[in-house]
C-alpha cells in the first residue's frame, strides 16, 4: 500500500509547479524520493500535501456552540479581527472541539483552490492536506521550531504556533513577543535545521536554545490531532489506508463462511423441493381414487376444491378416515397456519406447519383437540417457535 506525500516550497508558483515528493510503504519505509512528476505513484491510494507552515494560521477559537456544523458558520466571524484578508478570501478548517474550544487552521481560499486545480491537471488527486507544522513535536515546557530558506515556524501547542524571521542575527522579535505573552513560558526551544552560527547568537533569559537535525518531512508522522485542510468546499471522499496482506486470513474465513452459508441455503431448498415432490405424489395417488381421469396440475389445491365441493353436497361426503376426509376436517381449523408438507401413513397424519408466531402453534393444537382430534407436537417447535410438526392420530 503506497502513500505519496508532496511538499511545496515556500515560493511555489502554480504556473510552474515544482514540488518535492516521497513515496512510502504502509509501514513508513521510504520507497523513493523525487522532485516534480511522481510518475506511477500518482495512483497511490493516499496522497498527502504539506503546506509551508508560515502560509497557514493555526489558532484556537472559542465559539458559543459545540456543534461542528454551527461552528463552521461562526468561525469566520470569530477570527475576523485576526485575519488580514476578508473572511470570503479565507478557508477555515476546524479540528475536533473540546467543549466549545475549536482548533483551526486558516489559509487563503483562492490560493488553495488554484493549488488543488493545478495538481488535478497533473493527475494528482489529494486525499489530505496539512500544514507542515503538524510534523513538529508537541511537548510540555518545550517549543519546537522548523527553519528553512530563511523562514521559521514555532509550534507552541497542538493548535497554536507562529512564524518568525530565521535570518535574524539576534533572537527574532516574534519569538521574544511570544515568550512575553505566553501563559506558561517554555524552558527550552528546539531549532530543527538551524544554522549553528546563526543560532549561537540567540539568547533569552531562562530559555535554553538547542539545535536539532532537520525533520525528514517525507517519513515523519503527522500528529494525530492534525487538521486536514480538505474540508467544506474542498472536501474529498475518504480514502481507506488498508493493509490487505494482514486482512487476507480474515477475508479467507469470511469467504469460507459465505460458501458454507450458501451451501446450507441450497441444501434447504433441495430438501423442501424433495418433500414437496413426495407430498404431490401422495396427493396425486389419493386424488386418482376419486378422480380416475383428467389432469392433476396442483394436487393440494384440487384436493381442497373437491373437499369443499363434496362438503356442500347434501348427503355426500368424503370418507372420514381418508386423506381428503381428514383434510376436509382440518382445513377450517388451520387459520393463519400454512403447511409446508403433509405425510399420511396408515391412519396417522403428520402436518409440517409454518406458524406466523409461536402462540399460533399452541392455538392450533387446542383447536384440533377441541374438534375431537388426537393431536400432539412431534418434538418442540423449531426456528424460534415458528415451525414444527403436528401429529394427528385420528378421532378421539
Amino acid at each position: 500500500m503506497h502513500r505519496l506525500r508532496l511538499a511545496l516550497p515556500a515560493g511555489f508558483d502554480p504556473d510552474h509547479p515544482v514540488f518535492d515528493w516521497v513515496a512510502t510503504a504502509a509501514d513508513g519505509r521510504v520507497l523513493e524520493r523525487g522532485q516534480g512528476d511522481p510518475g506511477s505513484y500518482r495512483q497511490s491510494r493516499l496522497i498527502e500535501l504539506l503546506l509551508p507552515a508560515p502560509m497557514a494560521l493555526s489558532v484556537n477559537i472559542t465559539l458559543p456552540t459545540a456543534s461542528r456544523k454551527q461552528a463552521f458558520k461562526l468561525a469566520a466571524f470569530a477570527l475576523e479581527d485576526r485575519l488580514l484578508a476578508s473572511p470570503e478570501q479565507c478557508h477555515i478548517a476546524l479540528g475536533g472541539s473540546r467543549d466549545k474550544l475549536f482548533p483551526a487552521v486558516v489559509v487563503g481560499r483562492p490560493w488553495l483552490k488554484l493549488l488543488i486545480a493545478t495538481l488535478g491537471k497533473l493527475g494528482i488527486k489529494l486525499g489530505a492536506a496539512y500544514s507542515s507544522a503538524a510534523l513538529l513535536p508537541v511537548e510540555r515546557g518545550v517549543w519546537h521550531a522548523a527553519m528553512e530558506e530563511g523562514r521559521g515556524y514555532v509550534r507552541v501547542s497542538e493548535a497554536e504556533g507562529f512564524s518568525f524571521d530565521a535570518t535574524s542575527a539576534a533572537l527574532p522579535v516574534e519569538i521574544g513577543l511570544a515568550l512575553a505573552r505566553a501563559a506558561e513560558s517554555p524552558a527550552r526551544l528546539v531549532l530543527h535545521g538551524a544554522d549553528a552560527a546563526l543560532a549561537a547568537g540567540w539568547q533569552a533569559d531562562g530559555l535554553e536554545i538547542v539545535e536539532a537535525p532537520a525533520l525528514d518531512w517525507g517519513a515523519a508522522a503527522v500528529s494525530g490531532d492534525a487538521i486536514n485542510l480538505l474540508q467544506g468546499e474542498f472536501a474529498t471522499s475518504a480514502t481507506l489506508d488498508v493493509d490487505w496482506k494482514r486482512l487476507k486470513p480474515t477475508l479467507w474465513l469470511a469467504g469460507i463462511a459465505l460458501v458454507i452459508y450458501m451451501g446450507s441455503v441450497v441444501a434447504d431448498w433441495a430438501s423442501l423441493g424433495y418433500k414437496r415432490k413426495q407430498l404431490d405424489q401422495q396427493m396425486t395417488a389419493e386424488l386418482r381414487k376419486i378422480m380416475p381421469n383428467g389432469p392433476i396440475l396442483n394436487p393440494l389445491l384440487q384436493a381442497q376444491r373437491i373437499a369443499q365441493s363434496r362438503s356442500a353436497q347434501s348427503g355426500g361426503g368424503l370418507p372420514p378416515d381418508g386423506l381428503l376426509g381428514r383434510l376436509q376436517a382440518l382445513a377450517p381449523l388451520l387459520g393463519e397456519v400454512s403447511l409446508n408438507g403433509i405425510d399420511f401413513r396408515g391412519s396417522t397424519l403428520t402436518l409440517d406447519c409454518k406458524f406466523p408466531n409461536p402462540a399460533a402453534a399452541d392455538a392450533l393444537l387446542q383447536r384440533l383437540n377441541g374438534a375431537g382430534m388426537a393431536a400432539t407436537f412431534d418434538g418442540p417447535p423449531g426456528n424460534g417457535g415458528q415451525s414444527g410438526k403436528i401429529i394427528v392420530a385420528g378421532r378421539k
